[in-house]
């Protein structure tokens, strides 16, 4: 190794680390390349490094840089003796791994986390989802009117200058299009309309609404081109209110309420069910209040008071009817019908229960039967009818059979001393409590308007017209306590009743359980009426025989 002759290097500093003056032979530098490209895969150059300008013009290749740099730390590695760490340590950032360590690195990673997938909201199924409010529902009341909606009501739809034609006609196809009617509803109001004398029903050749038609039309307009309930003014159909006839028509709600909810309503949709009667009564009750509140005819007012509270009293009645109907005609007067052959005599139960079972059966043992009709002959019945019951040697026959309308007109339910009599008897079977008290209903007779003229003898005809009034006296029937508890004054019912020779009436059937306002108006009488038409077909004539065959199948 070559030195100037004017170095300042002490001993300590010749010692040290030589510069970057030391030179390599050409044999040198070639075998620390072989060296180095035995344990370096590749040197990659980041983007970081500063390009040389040289490079930048083309007179250096890429490599050549990085050449004499890897020469220049190979050197000064040989010097030391040493490997060279000082390139290791340069391009740690910029050299890849070796070969052999980049699997295991690469499994070392770790993976990046996989985003959460966002749960899809389920759609409401619903079940929870209040329905929308239907005008029907408990405490309901009208909405506040607007001013323009009043002064239209005040000053157009519902002003005294319009017939009363018009005005229940547009209130009735108002009414229909605010409610949400659902099809019993629907069905009940129809219903009543009809028995009221509005012709209900698609319009005929009416067709549907086009598209211009509606442009051009206001809602109220196209509300009335839809309506289904009208007052119709042509003179075919006399069933239907008829403005241009209406001598023979008298407008009353009452009547019209009394006649269809004591009538109408419990034949054609039953009254087995106490949420039905409040239904079809809720439907009338609602429509009477509307008319009320927007004064759709204020010169009918109390007749709607009245034709409204007919609705709360139908409801409460007909609810008592329901439970009346289940407990009639009683015990007393099914054991009765059982001994002495009545409608029950044919569903005694030692008839036919090898037949059917018992506890099924609507009548009675005639074991149980005699067992009920001699105790109420014992605590109800007089000393004479106690007597002929005790003589076995003649029975009890019956003297009269006839249907009868009645009309509640007291109810007198047992005393304390009867109850305790009836609890402390036995039945068949030696048990005490089974039989129930009797009470009296007190009845009057009533003539139903809807049957048929009943059937008189010679004699009643000749009769004079006072000859009949002892007849429609006050009767008294005796009845279960419990079935006595539902009847109400004013209830009227139609029924078979039986007369025994000892002086005992009972109830053999029962026809049908009515309200205090029951009511038959003739328009039910003209529900199924078709106005008729002339035959224009020429009747048959002898030795024409398509004319007969035709009359033949007609």
């Amino acid at each position: 190794m070559d030195h100037t002759p004017n170095s300042s290097l002490s001993p300590a500093n010749a010692e040290s680390k030589p510069t970057l003056d030391i030179h390599y032979t050409t044999e040198q530098v070639s075998a620390l390349r072989l060296e180095q490209s035995s344990t370096v895969t590749e040197v990659v150059v980041t983007s970081n490094v500063v390009e040389n300008p040289e490079q930048r013009n083309g007179l250096v290749e890429p490599g050549d840089e990085a050449e004499e740099i890897a020469d220049a730390n190979a050197n000064t590695a040989k010097e030391d003796g040493t490997l060279p760490e000082t390139a290791e340590s340069t391009t740690d950032k910029r050299m890849t791994t070796p070969k052999d360590d980049t699997e295991p690195q690469q499994a070392d990673e770790v993976p990046e986390k996989k985003q959460k997938k966002k749960k899809k909201k389920k759609k409401s199924s619903g079940k929870n989802k209040k329905p929308p409010i239907s005008g029907f529902e408990e405490g309901y009341c009208e909405m506040p009117m607007t001013p323009d909606d009043y002064f239209e009501e005040a000053h157009d739809l519902y002003h005294r200058s319009r017939s009363f034609v018009e005005r229940i006609e547009q209130c009735i196809q108002r009414y229909r299009a605010r409610r949400k009617l659902d099809e019993k509803r629907s069905n009940v109001f129809t219903k009543y309309l009809t028995l009221g004398g509005v012709y209900t029903g698609v319009k005929a050749f009416g067709g549907g609404l086009d598209k211009e038609t509606i442009e051009d039309s206001t809602a109220a307009e196209i509300a009335t081109l839809r309506a289904t309930d009208y007052i119709r003014t042509t003179m075919d159909q006399t069933k239907f209110y008829n403005p241009l006839d209406s001598e023979n028509w008298v407008i009353d709600f009452e009547g019209i309420v009394k006649g269809f909810l004591s009538h109408k309503a419990p034949r054609s949709l039953g009254i087995d069910c106490e949420k039905t009667i409040e239904q079809y009564c809720g439907v009338i009750r609602n429509f009477i209040q509307y008319v009320i509140a927007h004064s759709v005819c204020p010169e009918y007012e109390d007749n709607l008071r009245a034709a409204r509270n007919i609705c709360d009293l139908a409801e409460k009645e007909l609810c008592a009817i329901k439970r009346v109907g289940e407990g009639m005609p009683g015990d007393f007067n099914t054991a009765a019908s059982t001994l002495y052959g009545g409608y029950y005599e044919d569903l005694c139960v030692d008839e036919l229960a090898w037949t059917t079972d018992i506890t099924e059966m609507p009548g009675m043992s005639k074991r149980d039967a005699e067992r009920i009709f001699r105790t109420a002959i014992a605590h109800m019945g007089s000393n004479q009818q106690f007597t002929a019951m005790m003589d076995c040697n003649q029975m009890p026959r019956v003297t009269e059979v006839r249907v009868r309308s009645f009309e509640v007109v007291d109810i007198i339910l047992p005393s304390n001393e009867v109850k305790r009599q009836f609890s402390g008897t036995k039945d068949v079977n030696g048990y005490t409590g089974n039989i129930i008290a009797l009470g009296i209903l007190r009845v009057k007779r009533w003539t139903n308007p809807e049957a048929e003229d009943e059937d008189m003898t010679d004699e009643d005809e000749a009769a004079p017209a006072g000859g009949n009034v002892v007849e429609h006296a006050n009767e008294d029937f005796w009845l279960e306590e419990n079935v006595l508890e539902a009847c109400f004054i004013g209830m009227k019912f139609e029924c078979a009743v039986r007369e025994l020779d000892i002086g005992v009436k009972y109830f053999d059937s029962i026809m049908g359980i009515y309200c205090s306002f029951f009511t038959f108006l003739p328009n039910e009488m003209m529900s199924e009426w078709v106005v008729p038409r002339p035959n224009e077909r020429p009747p048959p004539m002898v030795g024409d025989s398509e004319n007969a065959k035709s009359a033949v199948d007609v």
